[in-house]
């Protein structure tokens, strides 16, 4: 607001070359990420969408088979493989364009805190088309196929935490859940409160702790 009054164009120019350089920054690492990323997810994801035995997830859902993930940037079209300086120019030429209309508005109305994600199933955008059990199939796919990246990138086994996760899926879908997360070879805690509906495997170890009014028991 203090800028807006006095008009201090100097000023102005030199928050928008640093804030064009942190935004560089931050979109040539997330599309590096994104290009890392995407083979393993799609990896997870279509392998298990193309067991035959899995009919369903619920009995009104089917598996989809192909998954992708666009970066999506509100009025900027990033080129792909740029180095973060050319990403800067981008922002700084876009920055200068809609500078009239931020002064009026009183915020940035572009860059990467604007920028989003965008998960595609079947090439359809998955907030809009997909059901809750095969969002949460999607995310499960997420979260083991960041722990795979993790592991090669990193050299460490991260633990994993999920929550609910026989929720809204069917027991045949959860039966080969748990097999990918054994192949994993890291650490798992699940939350439930019906551990019934946990198909847990004879070969793997686990501990059971039960939550009763804020304290924890082993049965």
């Amino acid at each position: 607001k203090d800028i807006n009054a006095n008009n201090s164009k100097a000023m102005l120019d030199t928050f928008t070359e640093q804030l064009a350089i942190a935004g560089g920054t931050i979109i040539q690492r997330r599309l590096e990420f994104l290009h890392i990323f995407l083979p393993e997810l799609q990896q997870h994801y279509e392998s298990f969408g193309m067991k035959k035995e899995l009919p369903s997830l619920s009995p009104t859902d089917h598996i989809l088979r192909k998954v992708r993930i666009e970066y999506i940037s509100k009025g900027i079209s990033y080129p792909q493989h740029c180095t973060a300086k050319e990403y800067s120019h981008i922002l700084t030429e876009k920055f200068v364009q809609v500078r009239m209309y931020d002064e009026k508005v009183k915020y940035t109305s572009v860059g990467p805190h604007c920028d989003d994600f965008r998960f595609l199933l079947d090439e359809n955008d998955a907030k809009n088309f997909a059901s809750q059990g095969q969002i949460r199939l999607l995310i499960l796919m997420l979260k083991l196929a960041l722990v795979s990246l993790v592991k090669k990138q990193m050299k460490v086994s991260p633990i994993l935490l999920l929550d609910d996760l026989a929720s809204e899926l069917d027991p045949l879908v959860q039966k080969y859940l748990f097999e990918s997360l054994s192949y994993l070879q890291s650490q798992v805690f699940l939350s439930t409160t019906a551990i019934d509906s946990i198909p847990l495997l004879q070969s793997q170890k686990y501990q059971v702790y039960l939550v009763v009014n804020g304290q924890i028991f082993t049965p």
